[in-house]
């Protein structure tokens, strides 16, 4: 009787814990809830960073962000207890280990893993703010709950090869440029361009093509190439964009599949199989 009872809770539990099916009024207060208390965190942290409005709310500020810690942790221990249900993590302990390794799950415990630090860890007062600012963090946990994010997620794990790739090519461009034009001007201006490293704030922002004022090539070598890194990095940050555009194609063809090949063998795709897929 005891243990029917503990199924039954841990069964209504891991229900309420995931993303709420049509007409599951109980499971959709939760979301509702927990996405509130996600875009009050985000807010509640760019506010903090105003000090003359933070300092005579501190008390209100820091209680608040003491009653969302509790709750996500609640919220991330029921998830990590109720997951069992599902048959992808029936194991007590291995289920569990698998669990705590998904991304979203990871992001759950991010999102609180600062809070507890800051309290059992004795830190150095400027990285308290560092991570403080983690909680900026808990809006990934939108993604449980926005379809946009749940895509771009996935594209972004389908094409994570194509994307470094592309990461690489510009990190190989930046430091090629910025050795060029440090040999090139630091002859003539050897406190403007005093090092390589010094010389990759200035490729950052011609690869990047938004300029900035405070370095500015005067040889006419140099010139050219600085108009041709511009020129050179619209074609750089396309890359990613074009993988991301076929990423997407990509996964919308293979749901278009997918659907095609249930229907041809007449297999009816449930409510609650589709449920269980979606991101935890």
């Amino acid at each position: 009787m005891v243990m029917s009872k503990y199924k039954n809770i841990k069964r209504l539990t891991y229900r309420l814990m995931h993303v709420a099916e049509p007409g599951d009024t109980p499971s959709f207060m939760v979301d509702i809830f927990i996405q509130i208390l996600i875009v009050s965190n985000v807010i509640s942290v760019i506010l903090e960073t105003i000090e003359p409005l933070y300092q005579p709310y501190k008390l209100i500020f820091d209680s608040f962000d003491l009653f969302s810690v509790i709750i996500f942790s609640i919220e991330y221990i029921l998830r990590v207890w109720s997951y069992t249900e599902d048959p992808k993590y029936k194991h007590p302990l291995k289920g569990r280990l698998k669990l705590i390794k998904e991304p979203m799950l990871i992001i759950d415990f991010l999102a609180v893993a600062p809070f507890y630090l800051i309290q059992f860890v004795q830190i150095d007062l400027r990285f308290v703010r560092i991570l403080r600012l983690f909680r900026l963090l808990r809006i990934l946990k939108m993604a449980r709950y926005i379809k946009a994010m749940q895509t771009l997620l996935q594209v972004i794990v389908l094409k994570k090869e194509e994307l470094f790739i592309g990461i690489f090519a510009f990190l190989m461009v930046l430091i090629f440029t910025s050795s060029i034009i440090y040999i090139i001007e630091y002859p003539h201006q050897p406190d403007v361009f005093s090092s390589i490293p010094a010389t990759m704030w200035w490729a950052m922002a011609a690869l990047t093509t938004v300029g900035y004022g405070d370095m500015l090539p005067i040889t006419p070598l140099g010139r050219f190439l600085g108009a041709f890194a511009s020129f050179f990095g619209i074609a750089i940050f396309a890359l990613p964009t074009g993988i991301l555009v076929s990423g997407m194609i990509q996964l919308a063809n293979q749901k278009k599949d997918h659907q095609s090949l249930c229907e041809n063998c007449k297999k009816e795709i449930s409510s609650k199989s589709s449920t269980n897929k979606k991101n935890i």
